[in-house]
């Protein structure tokens, strides 16, 4: 594979599983995506820390986000691990019969990986939402008799109710499909792996029983560039620094979000609306891509702080654990993402939505938990911290600490193993 991935294939080669391989699906990233912004470890921590010798991903819609020179394409990412990119229609039948276009590829998808599943002996399969991923995945479990695993991320109601936004719109249009879909799959899943001990009551609520669920935690895709102590990362340079637009100002204040309404960047904006009025000299930056781009830009001329906002799209990873250090975080809906801003000392003003931002954020000690909506709350604190030097540095500390105390990637591989074993059996290795 290209060198850019040269640290994965020698982690792949320290790292021997057991014998077992895993299909898993998710259509967060394309190959290219993921190689653009060098978050390599997203990939690679599919192999569960070496659980698995050979991971089989798969982005059944890929054609959204990247071209494809077929229907299907099968690429290589590390010594361990492939990835499968297919279209989402791949027939060529007038736009009016999309439809079924639609369901004739995924059907030959469908086919392509029963036979995956078949030639690489596959123990598991992981689908990372209950939703397309899911489904697929439970169209795959029952034509192989495989395991399902659902990796749970969001609480579906909770999005809705904040944001008033379906999941995936064209594909499941109505907020009653959506549910229905999302209890479907996660009551016949062999196990939902929720990212927060609050998904997983979630996953309870929608019927699954407790006894099938689990807390995996996210932290685990963190690359090695957000581990490292703020003090040991390279200062930007002053090229750097014109590049993404800060120029020499010190008061900075980030949100990492995909610029999607669920994720509420809407209210990063309203917050610093207000920072804007006390600090002449304070910048935004959004880190992240999206379709609500251009709704974010709007809002940012209507409030009179477009000139003051950053959208910085998609940065290179390293860039950005190098570019955390001293900035405010802001939190409105972010789950990974705050726990690499924590990682690299940043204090937060974060929406009490999960308890996973709860075990990061805690009043008065590493940032402020505030209501979901009080925007005005996460201008106050973000101006606070901007305000008193002591009072950021004192956060800061405490911030890394608590961080370092949940990232632990031992304690966390172990966790997923030990429930892979209870699901596989310790001395399984794969279906015939």
């Amino acid at each position: 594979m290209a060198n850019d991935g040269g640290r994965i294939e020698a982690q792949a080669k320290k790292a021997p599983g057991r014998g077992r391989s895993c299909i898993f699906i998710d259509m967060a990233y394309s190959l290219d995506e993921l190689r653009q912004r060098r978050h390599f470890q997203f990939f690679e921590a599919r192999r569960s820390g070496g659980y698995f010798d050979k991971v089989i991903g798969l982005h059944p819609l890929a054609d959204r986000v990247a071209r494809l020179n077929s229907s299907i394409e099968r690429k290589r990412f590390s010594e361990c691990q492939d990835v499968v990119e297919a279209r989402s229609a791949s027939h060529g039948l007038p736009v009016f019969l999309r439809p079924l276009d639609v369901l004739l590829s995924q059907r030959r998808l469908l086919d392509y990986m029963t036979g995956v599943v078949r030639d690489e002996k596959v123990s598991l399969i992981s689908a990372t939402d209950p939703l397309y991923s899911g489904l697929f995945g439970l169209w795959l479990k029952r034509r192989t008799g495989i395991p399902l695993v659902i990796h749970l991320v969001a609480n579906f109601d909770l999005n809705y109710e904040a944001t008033g936004s379906l999941a995936m719109p064209r594909m499941f249009p109505s907020r009653a499909l959506e549910k229905r879909v999302i209890r479907y799959v996660l009551r016949k899943a062999d196990l939902v792996a929720a990212g927060s001990e609050t998904t997983r009551e979630y996953a309870i609520d929608q019927g699954v029983a407790r006894d099938r669920t689990d807390v995996f935690r996210v932290t685990k895709n963190m690359i090695a560039a957000h581990r490292a102590p703020p003090e040991e990362r390279r200062p930007l340079t002053e090229g750097e620094r014109q590049q993404l637009g800060i120029g020499n100002s010190r008061k900075l204040l980030l949100t990492i979000a995909r610029l999607e309404r669920v994720k509420m960047v809407d209210q990063s904006i309203l917050a610093f609306s207000l920072v804007a009025q006390e600090h002449a000299d304070a910048v935004l930056l959004l880190a992240g891509e999206g379709s609500d781009r251009d709704r974010l830009e709007r809002l940012a001329r209507e409030l009179g702080i477009a000139d003051r906002i950053r959208f910085l799209g998609l940065l290179d990873q390293d860039l950005l654990a190098r570019l955390i250090p001293g900035c405010v975080a802001l939190s409105p809906l972010t789950g990974m993402a705050l726990a690499e801003t924590s990682m690299g000392g940043c204090p937060a003003a974060a929406y009490d939505c999960d308890s996973s931002i709860a075990d990061l954020v805690e009043t008065g000690v590493t940032g402020w938990l505030l209501e979901l909506g009080d925007w005005k709350g996460m201008g106050q604190a973000a101006h606070r911290l901007l305000s008193d030097p002591a009072l950021y540095k004192r956060m800061s500390k405490a911030m890394r600490k608590r961080a370092e105390n949940l990232t632990d990637e031992k304690v966390l591989y172990a966790h997923e193993h030990a429930a892979f074993d209870r699901l596989l059996g310790p001395d399984c290795t794969s279906q015939p």
